[in-house]
């Protein structure tokens, strides 16, 4: 009975992480494409141009719902929910936006658009940074008579 209660904590917060993480990869996808579409095309192209939005912010939607919660994982005794939450997507759309900086989009491309590679590189970076940052303040935290 006790094993069977644990087991539904642990599916029940992976739900809530995968669910914070949709929500995250759409509102992340949706900030760096209006970013974006801001820089390369002028405010003015933002009516006519976000008609893409919703077909990015489903796709990153479905990464989010599996990256978040192998990445909170790792990190769920070390760092805050909120924290990784502001720090993997800070760090996904700065990624995204220097990847697409990088590698402009190009139509008909067998590639994948630096966007995409960047939004990943970014949200990797901002997990390891997130994970020595935790080790760093926790070795730094004891006390110096438990040496």
């Amino acid at each position: 009975m006790l094993l069977k209660a644990r087991w539904s904590r642990i599916a029940a917060v992976t739900a809530g992480l995968a669910l914070g993480g949709a929500t995250l990869g759409a509102v992340v996808a949706t900030i760096a494409m209006v970013i974006l579409i801001v820089v390369r095309l002028g405010i003015t192209a933002l009516p006519s141009a976000s008609a893409i939005l919703p077909f990015t912010a489903i796709c990153t939607a479905a990464a989010g719902f599996v990256a978040f919660p192998t990445a909170s994982w790792l990190l769920l005794r070390r760092v805050s929910i909120g924290v990784a939450l502001a720090a993997t997507g800070l760090c996904t759309i700065v990624g995204s936006l220097f990847g697409e900086w990088i590698d402009p989009f190009k139509p008909f491309s067998y590639t994948i658009p630096g966007l995409v590679r960047g939004a990943v590189v970014g949200f990797v970076v901002g997990v390891v940074l997130l994970r020595l940052a935790s080790g760093q303040l926790r070795t730094t935290s004891k006390p110096h008579n438990e040496r």
